[in-house]
């Protein structure tokens, strides 16, 4: 008989269950509490529906004040080079830095020197000992 629970990857590493564990219970506790805040002021407190517009609205005030203008700032900020990471096949050819491949079962990855050292970035030999396959040269 199958089992229900997962038996393999990532469900075998107790820091991956305590990070999903701990992920689950706060988003169990956010959407609780967005359910609760509104119902407590409708049955105990006897709130209007303006009150509890209110509430809710209020709820999204650090968002409004603090996360949009965040976001406009650090778009004025001069642009940092990012490493970019995915598993396309010609994600190297097309400007990528790190590609991940799996083979043999096993997740490897190739690296595009090239395109990393332009952008700034330098990659640690350690790095490219491990790497599967190097693309381009690194800097002369």
């Amino acid at each position: 008989m199958r089992s229900l629970w997962p038996t393999g990857g990532l469900w075998r590493h107790p820091d991956f269950l305590k990070l999903w564990s701990a992920e689950t219970v706060s988003q169990f506790g956010s959407q609780v509490g967005q359910l609760a805040l509104p119902l407590v002021a409708i049955l105990v407190l006897d709130a209007s529906a303006f009150e509890v517009a209110a509430l809710t609205t209020i709820e999204f005030l650090p968002f409004i004040l603090f996360t949009l203008p965040a976001g406009v700032w650090v778009d004025r900020l001069p642009r940092r080079p990012i490493l970019i990471v995915g598993e396309s096949d010609d994600f190297l050819q097309h400007g990528g830095m790190i590609a991940f491949v799996i083979e043999g079962g096993r997740v490897r990855f190739d690296v595009n020197v090239q395109n990393a050292t332009s952008q700034g970035l330098k990659m640690s030999s350690r790095l490219l000992q491990v790497a599967r396959r190097i693309y381009g040269k690194g800097p002369s």
